[in-house]
C-alpha cells in the first residue's frame, strides 16, 4: 500500500511538471517578416526553390492588415500593428492615431530581461525596422535616428551607413557623423564588411550595431563584392545569439521583396524569395522548436503578382498588376512552442497580443 501511494505521488509530481512545462511560454522568439510578400509570392518561393512550405508542422493563418485610414496599408502602419498591437494611420511608426507613443514588443521584452536583436536588409530608418524602436512619422529620418541612439537592442544589423555620415572615399565617420554619438551611447559600431568603426569602453558596452551597406542592401542577384547575403547576416548574428543565456527575441526582415515588387523586377523578386527561404531553412535547423517560437509573416502584398503561365518542370512567367501595395490577405505561419495560438483569421495587431499572452505580460491595447 505504501509503495502504491509513493508511486501515485510520483506520478502526480511528474504530471504537474509536465503541465507546468506545457503551460510555459517559449524560451526564445524569432519573427521573420517578409515585406511585401503576399500569398502568390509565397507560392513563388516554392516554385523557385522546389521546396514546399509544409515541413515542421506549421500553423498557417490568414491576416488582415488595413490601416485606420486606408484599406491599402503601408509598412509603417502594418509594422506598428505587428510590434505594438495597435491599428494606426499610414505613415505612423510606433504611435497611435492620436500621435501618442505606444510600447513595442522590444520595450516590453527588454523590461523582462530578454536579449533583443534586429536584422534587416533595408536601411535602419526604413519603416518596418524603425517601428520596433522609434515613435515618429516614417518621413522623419532624423527623429528615427534620434531613437536609434537610445534603442534597446543588443544587436542590430542593417543598411543606411551613409545617412549617419561617412566619408564616401575612406568609408570612415566624418567629424560630424552621428556614428560618434552612437558609440557614445554604448554601441560598438561596425561598417562595410563588418569592419569596426568605433567602440566604447568595455564597461560601457551595451551592444553592437553593424551598418553593412551605404543604403539598402543590393538585391540578392546583384550583390556587390564583399556584400553579405541576408543569410550571412543572420548566421553572423546567431554566432552572438547562441552565446547568450537570456531568453532571446530576434526580428529579421527580408525587406527587399517589397522593393523588387514595387519595380516589378521578376528576377530580383525570385532572388529575394529564394533568400527568404534560405533564411527560413536555416532558422528551422538552428531553433529548438520544442521550446522556441518562430513566426513567419508579411506586412502587406506588393505588385499584385501572379503566374499566368507555368509548367511543372519550373518553366513559368510572372505578371504584375500594380507597382504599389495592394489590399489583400497576408500569410502568418507559426512554428514551434506556442504556435497553436496563432491559428485563425485576424488582424496583424493581434500578433503581439498573442505573444504577450504566451509570456503572461501586458501590452497596450486600443
Amino acid at each position: 500500500m505504501k509503495k502504491l501511494l509513493t508511486s501515485f505521488v510520483f506520478i502526480l509530481f511528474l504530471s504537474s511538471v509536465f503541465l507546468s512545462m506545457e503551460g510555459s511560454g517559449p524560451e526564445n522568439i524569432v519573427i521573420l517578416i517578409c515585406d511585401g510578400m503576399g500569398f502568390n509570392h509565397l507560392y513563388l518561393s516554392e516554385l523557385v526553390t522546389g521546396e514546399a512550405m509544409g515541413s515542421h508542422s506549421p500553423v498557417v493563418s490568414i491576416g488582415r492588415n488595413e490601416a485606420l485610414d486606408n484599406l491599402v496599408t503601408d509598412s509603417a502602419a502594418a509594422a506598428t500593428a505587428i510590434f505594438s498591437g495597435v491599428k494606426t494611420i499610414t505613415g505612423y511608426l510606433g504611435v497611435n492615431a492620436l500621435g501618442e507613443e505606444v510600447n513595442t514588443l522590444a520595450d516590453i521584452l527588454k523590461e523582462q530581461g530578454w536579449w533583443l536583436g534586429l536584422i534587416t536588409n533595408t536601411r535602419y530608418y526604413d519603416a518596418t525596422p524603425a517601428a520596433l524602436y522609434a515613435h515618429a512619422q516614417r518621413s522623419e529620418t532624423e527623429v528615427i535616428t534620434d531613437f536609434l541612439m537610445e534603442s534597446p537592442f543588443d544587436l542590430f544589423y542593417a543598411g543606411g551607413l551613409e545617412q549617419l555620415g561617412v566619408n564616401p572615399f575612406t568609408q570612415k565617420p566624418t567629424p560630424r557623423s552621428r556614428i560618434h554619438e552612437l558609440i557614445a551611447s554604448g554601441y560598438r559600431v561596425l561598417g562595410l564588411n563588418f569592419e569596426e568603426l568605433g567602440s566604447p569602453e568595455p564597461e560601457a558596452l551595451k551592444g553592437t550595431v553593424a551598418l553593412v551597406t551605404m543604403g539598402d542592401k543590393s538585391f540578392e542577384n546583384e550583390l556587390l563584392p564583399g556584400e553579405p547575403t541576408l543569410l550571412e547576416m543572420v548566421d553572423r548574428a546567431f554566432e552572438v545569439l547562441m552565446t547568450e543565456e537570456r531568453s532571446k527575441f530576434l526580428v529579421i526582415e527580408a525587406g527587399r521583396i517589397d522593393d523588387a515588387s514595387h519595380v516589378n523586377d521578376s528576377e530580383a523578386v525570385l532572388a529575394e524569395l529564394s533568400a527568404f527561404r534560405d533564411v527560413l531553412s536555416y532558422l528551422l535547423t538552428r531553433l529548438s522548436l520544442d521550446r522556441d517560437l518562430l513566426i513567419v509573416l508579411s506586412d502587406h502584398e506588393t505588385g499584385g503578382v501572379a503566374v499566368p503561365y507555368g509548367k511543372p518542370d519550373g518553366d513559368f512567367t510572372l505578371s504584375w498588376s500594380s507597382n504599389d501595395h495592394t489590399a489583400a490577405y497576408v500569410p502568418i505561419i507559426a512554428y514551434g512552442k506556442g504556435s497553436q495560438v496563432f491559428s485563425g483569421f485576424y488582424h496583424l495587431k493581434e500578433i503581439p497580443r498573442k505573444i504577450c499572452g504566451l509570456l503572461d505580460v501586458s501590452i497596450c491595447v486600443e
